[in-house]
């Protein structure tokens, strides 16, 4: 009974979003909890994270505040309790910072790549980087692939702020490689600015991807550890449901996105 409640109620709430005023009236009254995320706040995954996010707090009993805060700024918010949690992290975050409490109903998969203009380069495993010469980007505050990179490649890594930061460094050949996490990237080239880069600047290949995994919401493990269970539980419900999908599809519509492109071929003119 109390699942079909919850699921009846995600179908209503997705039409009470439409009214943000009438969200908010209803809820004023409620304990908020803040999140960071590792992008910006108008990314179209951001709009879909904040979405899905609302809606499952929302079932118990909570309000959601999204805060906007530079990548490698967002962690120490996290662990030191400024804000509840992070949206967004891979599954072994948990293990470089114990202050956090992993909520296990995954959001994504994560695939952490690496980009080259040359199509020979092939990047299977961490390890594989060592096989090459030059500076290998990647965006700072991704503490994963900072840490592989670093433990691997120690004196020749570069960072950048910004995807396209990354790839115009990569086509103007000013780095070898350029790392981040594969959603971001392709996500990044089906803006009407990635698209564009991608048409008139150098081929770019996918090298390969050095490690798979998934994406899982985190919460501050000193204050909100009990919640993480039944969070997890109302996200699986929320995936059964289709909530999850629908929502990004929503965002990335909005976001007037274009097909995803293929590296190393032309997108159409």
């Amino acid at each position: 009974m109390h699942r079909r409640l919850l699921l009846q109620h995600f179908a209503g709430l997705g039409s009470a979003l439409c009214c943000p005023a009438l969200v908010h009236a209803s809820t004023t009254t409620r304990p908020v909890l803040s999140f960071v995320f590792s992008r910006k706040r108008e990314d179209p995954r951001t709009q879909w994270l904040i979405a899905v996010y609302t809606e499952a707090l929302d079932a118990l009993g909570y309000d959601f505040l999204f805060v906007e805060v530079p990548a490698n700024r967002a962690t120490e918010m996290s662990r030191s309790g400024e804000v509840d949690g992070e949206l967004g992290r891979v599954y072994r975050f948990a293990d470089l910072y114990p202050e956090l409490i992993r909520v296990e109903t995954a959001n994504n998969p994560v695939r952490f790549a690496a980009f080259s203009l040359d199509a020979s380069d092939t990047i299977r495993q961490w390890s594989d980087l060592k096989t090459l010469s030059g500076v290998v980007d990647c965006r700072q505050g991704i503490k994963e692939i900072e840490q592989a990179l670093n433990l691997h490649l120690p004196g020749h890594v570069g960072y950048v702020k910004t995807i396209e930061q990354g790839l115009l460094k990569l086509q103007e050949g000013r780095s070898r490689l350029f790392l981040d996490v594969e959603e971001a990237v392709y996500d990044y080239m089906c803006t009407d600015q990635g698209y564009a880069a991608l048409k008139t600047g150098a081929f770019i290949y996918e090298a390969g991807v050095p490690e798979a995994t998934t994406g899982h919401c985190y919460l501050n493990r000193a204050r909100h550890e009990a919640l993480a269970a039944p969070l997890a539980t109302v996200l699986l419900q929320m995936k059964e449901a289709g909530r999850h999908q629908l929502l990004l599809a929503k965002a990335l519509a909005a976001a007037g996105y274009h097909d995803k492109p293929v590296f190393g071929e032309r997108p159409p003119v």
